[in-house]
């Protein structure tokens, strides 16, 4: 069933302070020195485990004057949260035949909360995924994957909630790069399932074929077209499919020695089975500059597209920026905040509402904001401390999808 709406914008606050062996955002710019880890065969294996202490307000992403669940005003609140993160990752290299493989399981415990909505937020969870390279050096080479998510963060645009669901990615992928690899051919085919355990209506299969060529006109710089599909499908017949379909040309690569570009402009159809359509220019543009060895910045702007439920697509203008800081070899500073407007289709349900919102809104409209302040320190080559403050607030003119969700970690 279509979960009963939020009423207004929601904002969350936490503060998690973790001490880690894995890489967490901040730690994964702190190189891992070479033979870290357990020799296994040709390759080594990495075990690690973060342990986290949040600080969470409003979890459940609940309006700031409170929302209806089942019918009852709840009203946010806030708790303390434990996490267990242990984890396993293989890397084994090799021209020939690559392997690597890398997961982990998630705890999360919370403690002292008044509960926000019908139900807790302890729980477990996981992803774990797995590649195969083979021919890796030589002119054609052979790319198999797969990656596997169990979740509760929101997984879906069309829902700000947490809603558990899983996911499972299956793809592979051929290389072809004649002459010296200047020039190079990708065709790539993924196969997509998400499930949802209350949330049917959500629940979709993607087949996503995929062609990129690559020419390398110069030692660090590169022009690219991409061609890409998402054929989308749902097991609810409440919800519209889609064959979305997207082609990009651009250039990337380094300007100067300081300055990094991405460029790409193309064109998207979602080829809707019925009702409106998306048809329109898709872009992004992002320039980097190294500050010095020690300090980058990077900003940009996207105009995209993607299939949902329930609205059938979102085409998104997201503007974006972020600013990465080494203080010494040990400390890493991370500073970032994006800004995105998300338009959807006409929904293909009934959306329930409350007294005084419009009844039946001719399109949806999102606005996300997010800001994040992270600062790691390198303990030991093993061990990394990290602070992480992360701030986010959505809003919509459909009030289920109003929430939001704040985090010191």
């Amino acid at each position: 069933m279509w979960p009963v709406p939020h009423p207004r914008p929601a904002l969350v606050v936490a503060l998690l302070v973790g001490l880690a062996t894995s890489t967490t955002a901040v730690a994964q710019s702190l190189d891992r020195p070479e033979g870290i880890g357990l020799k296994v065969g040709e390759g080594r294996l990495h075990a690690s485990v973060q342990l986290e202490t949040h600080y969470v307000y409003n979890p459940g992403y609940i309006a700031p004057d409170g929302s209806y669940v089942t019918g009852v005003l709840v009203t946010p609140s806030d708790a303390f949260v434990l996490l267990v993160r242990p984890g396993l990752d293989y890397n084994r290299p090799s021209p020939r035949l690559e392997l690597s493989f890398a997961g982990d399981v998630d705890r999360h415990e919370y403690f002292g909360m008044r509960r926000s909505t019908s139900g807790g937020f302890s729980g477990t969870s996981g992803h774990a995924t797995a590649a195969v390279v083979i021919n890796k050096e030589s002119w054609v080479s052979v790319r198999l994957r797969d990656a596997l998510v169990r979740d509760d963060e929101p997984g879906n645009q069309t829902l700000y909630d947490r809603i558990k669901h899983t996911s499972n990615e299956a793809g592979a992928g051929v290389d072809i790069a004649p002459g010296g690899g200047a020039l190079r051919l990708s065709l790539d085919y993924a196969f997509f399932f998400d499930t949802y355990d209350e949330q049917g209506i959500l629940n979709n299969i993607q087949h996503r074929p995929a062609l990129s060529v690559h020419w390398k006109f110069l030692p660090k710089t590169a022009a690219f077209f991409q061609a890409q599909g998402t054929l989308t499908s749902y097991s609810d017949a409440q919800n519209v499919g889609s064959n979305l379909v997207q082609a990009y040309f651009g250039l990337t690569g380094s300007l100067t020695p300081k300055v990094t570009t991405l460029l790409k402009a193309g064109y998207g159809n979602t080829f809707v089975g019925s009702g409106d359509n998306f048809s329109s220019v898709l872009g992004q543009v992002e320039l980097g500059y190294a500050i010095s060895p020690t300090a980058t910045v990077k900003a940009g702007f996207v105009r995209a597209v993607q299939p949902t439920s329930v609205f059938k697509y979102f085409s998104m203008m997201r503007a974006y920026s972020r600013v990465d800081l080494a203080l010494g070899s040990r400390i890493v500073v991370g500073l970032a905040g994006d800004g995105a407007l998300l338009s959807y289709g006409a929904a293909t349900v009934v959306i329930p509402v409350l007294p005084g919102e419009d009844p039946n809104p001719t399109f949806r409209k999102d606005l996300q904001l997010t800001g994040s302040l992270e600062v790691g320190y390198h303990v030991t080559p093993w061990l990394v401390a990290s602070l992480v403050d992360r701030l986010d607030r959505r809003s919509s003119n459909i009030g289920q999808a109003n929430g939001g969700v704040g985090y010191v970690f």
